[in-house]
């Protein structure tokens, strides 16, 4: 299934929305111009396949472009990839390939990637391209190696954070001792109709669930704006060994976490933090910092009462007139801002006036500077001063653009097919976080694979199909049972 865009196709639909694009035709050739991200195709298939292959045809200057493919819509889950690095194009370091990945080094040391998997540098000398990709090649050891010194702090007495964070939240903790003290105080705010489930588990990195806990709604399941009591979802853990844990905290916008009491050495938020208002909590408005590595920010503010400037501040700025404040004078309008190369990647801090604000990020936000730590390596995703990072080793699942006259081709592959409802192939283009650019796209390719046939698959198909037979003349009546 291809389009190149020159007339409308009745399988792959124009990308949208369609404000963020400009469609332009030169010469009897039509291609578009993609102003703003994310955008989306829709392709329609005649079938599922078990990987679906994209080339596209492009060219621009903006240094890194992803690409993905939708999985779930609700929730929204996306495979995503790096479909061009300009920054990973023109590292000159030595390169090798294997393993399906492909392997950079500042000086030679490894003969072979599966060298370097079975026998790692520090995890502080990595830097990664698509790291989720890769840990679903590979268990990676260091992600299992854990030593309270590496922590700095250890401790072994409970911390209070007051704190209002609305909605999900995708959370790493570090312990240094056994067991593990863990409260969340919530309230569900009543501001939306529909009722306010919360759920929370506390898993191993390699995904094991250690346990679950569930809040169930206040009682008033319509917006009543009327606060409900604090509730306590406690995931304390007596016997639980030291080490590194994730924590996925699934709730709606109506719920705000008003306090955390931990007594991790370690924990900081991934990808996002939602710091609520505080109105009908708390009078007056509080001040907030964060702590963050990110290499670029998405701020949003949800109310006009919250409209203010976020000040972002490292020491390795303070002899530079640098003034990386992001003003916000509209509600409801996502603001970006990339770090520049002299602390991208680096801890920094993120002052927050009055609260009430989205704030997105590729790295993680910590409540305080102690307590920040890396649960995964950093990935590449704005202009890096390797160097000053002390980073050695990059490693990758990248496939390198092709030139094909004025146009470059890059080719991905995802596992899976479409949504099992049988909704079109949603593929995704996009920018990092807090990066703004333009590229063009001329040609869009999808390949769809099925699962080759074996005498193992033969012989489970054999056997799905008779199951079904078996079950139609049970139903039937007409056969045994």
């Amino acid at each position: 299934m291809a389009d190149d865009f020159e007339k409308s196709s009745r399988l792959v639909s124009a990308p949208n929305p369609d404000e963020r694009v400009l469609r332009i035709t030169e010469n009897g050739d039509a291609y578009y111009k993609i102003l703003q991200t994310p955008v989306y195709f829709d392709i329609k298939t005649p079938r599922r396949f078990q990987k679906i292959g994209l080339d596209a045809a492009w060219r621009g200057e903006a240094p890194i472009i992803e690409a993905g493919l939708v999985k779930s819509e609700n929730p929204w889950q996306v495979d995503m990839k790096t479909f061009y690095n300009k920054y990973l194009e023109d590292l000159s370091w030595p390169r090798i390939a294997g393993e399906g990945l492909v392997l950079w080094q500042r000086n030679p040391v490894y003969q072979s990637v599966r060298d370097f998997l079975n026998n790692p540098p520090l995890p502080v000398e990595i830097i990664t391209i698509d790291a989720p990709h890769l840990k679903s090649k590979f268990v990676l050891p260091w992600q299992y190696e854990f030593a309270a010194a590496d922590f700095g702090r250890v401790s072994t007495f409970a911390r209070s954070y007051k704190v209002s964070l609305r909605g999900s939240q995708n959370i790493f903790i570090a312990t240094a001792s056994s067991g593990l003290d863990l409260h969340f105080w919530v309230q569900d705010l009543n501001r939306h109709d529909g009722a306010d489930s919360v759920t929370v588990a506390l898993r191993d990195l390699s995904g094991k669930t250690i346990f679950t806990e569930e809040l169930t709604d206040d009682g008033q399941e319509w917006n009543s704006t009327k606060l409900s009591a604090l509730r306590e979802l406690d995931m304390s853990n007596p016997d639980l060994s030291p080490g590194i844990y994730r924590i996925t905290f699934e709730a709606g916008d109506d719920i705000a976490i008003r306090e955390i009491i931990t007594s991790a050495a370690k924990m900081v938020f991934k990808n996002q933090l939602y710091l609520g208002d505080e109105v009908g909590y708390r009078a007056g408005v509080r001040s907030l910092t964060v702590w963050s590595n990110g290499q670029g920010y998405g701020l949003r503010t949800p109310h006009p009462d919250s409209l203010q400037k976020v000040q972002f501040k490292s020491p390795l700025l303070e002899n530079r007139k640098l003034d990386l404040g992001l003003e916000l004078t509209e509600y409801g309008k996502q603001y970006s801002l990339m770090m520049p190369r002299e602390i991208a990647g680096n801890l920094i801090t993120i002052m927050v006036p009055k609260r009430d604000l989205v704030l997105n990020s590729d790295g993680f936000f910590a409540l305080s500077a102690e307590d920040f730590f890396l649960p995964e390596h950093i990935q590449w995703k704005a202009d890096l001063d390797l160097d000053r990072l002390g980073i050695n080793y990059v490693i990758a699942d990248y496939s390198f653009f092709a030139e094909k006259r004025d146009w470059k081709t890059t080719t991905l592959t995802f596992s899976g097919g479409q949504p099992e409802d049988g909704s079109p192939l949603r593929i995704v283009f996009g920018f990092p976080v807090g990066a703004r650019s333009e590229f063009e796209i001329s040609q869009l390719r999808i390949n769809g694979y099925r699962e080759g046939l074996t005498p193992s698959t033969i012989w489970s198909k054999l056997k799905g199909v008779y199951a079904r037979c078996y079950n139609c003349i049970g139903k039937s009546g007409t056969g045994n049972k």
